[in-house]
């Protein structure tokens, strides 16, 4: 095991916003067969493979154990990134 202690982070520079996506979004939960650990990279696990063959961009949520996080999952999309990205139906978008 590798152990990293982070002691500083110092920048001159301004933070900005990350661009939005200019193609839909898939935000996929899954298991750990959707974790894909055993992928070779990030760009080779099926969520990602499948959101570039659909034109999507992919948020890949998928949790080793997840059967074990679904609660906490759900309660966290409530209220957050989930909420944003699926707006409840008939409301603006």
């Amino acid at each position: 095991m590798v152990a990293v202690d982070l002691v500083a982070i110092e920048a001159a520079a301004p933070t900005e916003p990350a661009e939005l996506p200019h193609r839909p979004v898939w935000i996929h939960h899954g298991s750990s067969i959707s974790h894909c650990a055993e992928a070779v990279k990030p760009t080779s696990s099926w969520p990602v493979v499948t959101a570039q063959q659909a034109g999507l961009e992919i948020i890949n949520l998928g949790y080793a154990g997840q059967c074990m996080l679904d609660l906490f999952v759900a309660d966290g999309w409530r209220g957050g990134a989930g909420a944003r990205c699926f707006p409840p139906a008939g409301s603006a978008a």
